[in-house]
């Protein structure tokens, strides 16, 4: 694979400095995505892989677009805050069985 990675900085130089070595997010993402997609940046706008982590900020992305099946913020701030684990909330109820049948 690395070679690949080599040749595909050879051709886009000043992103691959960007992304590389001046701490450009945009370039090194839009790099992970060229790499993902065979070189063909005309396939990094039109990328099915809802479930990458990256895709909201691919090519051509329409601004804080989300993709299908993404978890509403709403409900990843609800288990966040929800501090108690399932083996708990289990010990919880088998307690709260033996009070109500001791």
């Amino acid at each position: 694979m690395e070679p690949f990675i080599n040749e595909l900085r050879r051709k886009k130089p000043t992103m691959a400095l960007e992304g590389d070595y001046k701490n450009s997010r945009r370039n090194a993402i839009y790099l992970m995505c060229l790499e993902c997609m065979g070189g063909s940046s005309s396939d990094v706008g039109k990328c099915p892989t809802f479930t990458c982590p990256l895709w909201q900020f691919r090519k051509s992305n329409i601004p804080k677009m989300k993709p299908p099946g993404i978890i509403p913020e709403e409900e990843l701030l609800k288990i966040k805050e929800d501090k108690t684990t399932d083996a708990q909330k289990e010990a919880g109820k088998r307690l709260g069985n033996l009070k109500k049948n001791g």
